[in-house]
């Protein structure tokens, strides 16, 4: 894994994705879509940093690790990815998965996807709203809580932690999601 300037990566993935704003709401046009399940194993005995190891990662956040995140009890599921046809807030995602009886995935969740389908963050962000982490020492937004996130930068496969507050999520981001 090749680590490279975190400020610039986050800078870059600020200026391609997110556009800085309160949102008022969910509106009633809101779609939601899924992709087609894709099944994985969360296995308690790998941990967070096995775990970004495994995804043999271009660029990895050093907050995603054993100290800042616990890894799931065992067990099968599908995963999701959900895609709206507008930009959304976090509330508005929360809400609509809510609906769909869908849950956020963690991010054990997250980096198994990573790990078993690593193509899947070539074509857009991927969030796991299903554990976060409120790190006073960030860079980018002090003291907000921060969300697991697969991306893909200039060709190179990076997993990171954003910010989750009083932003705007484009439709090109997917959220991973599982069934209740």
């Amino acid at each position: 894994m090749r680590q490279s300037n975190m400020s610039f990566n986050v800078a870059l993935l600020f200026s391609l994705v997110f556009v800085v704003s309160i949102f008022s709401g969910c509106n009633a046009d809101i779609e939601m879509t899924m992709s087609d399940p894709m099944t994985i194993t969360v296995d308690s005995n790998v941990t967070i940093n096995q775990l970004v190891k495994d995804g043999d990662y271009d660029w990895a956040d050093y907050d995603i690790n054993d100290y800042s995140f616990d890894v799931d009890q065992p067990h099968d599921c599908d995963i999701v990815l959900v895609n709206f046809n507008k930009d959304v807030s976090f509330a508005v995602v929360l809400r609509a998965l809510e609906e769909g009886d869908l849950r956020p995935a963690t991010i054990s969740e997250l980096l198994t996807l990573g790990v078993k389908y690593p193509d899947r963050q070539r074509n857009f962000l991927i969030f796991a709203f299903g554990s976060s982490r409120h790190l006073e020492h960030r860079a980018t937004r002090p003291g907000g809580m921060q969300v697991g996130c697969l991306a893909s930068v200039l060709g190179e496969r990076h997993v990171c932690l954003l910010p989750r507050q009083n932003i705007e999520y484009t439709d090109k981001c997917r959220f991973a999601a599982v069934r209740k």
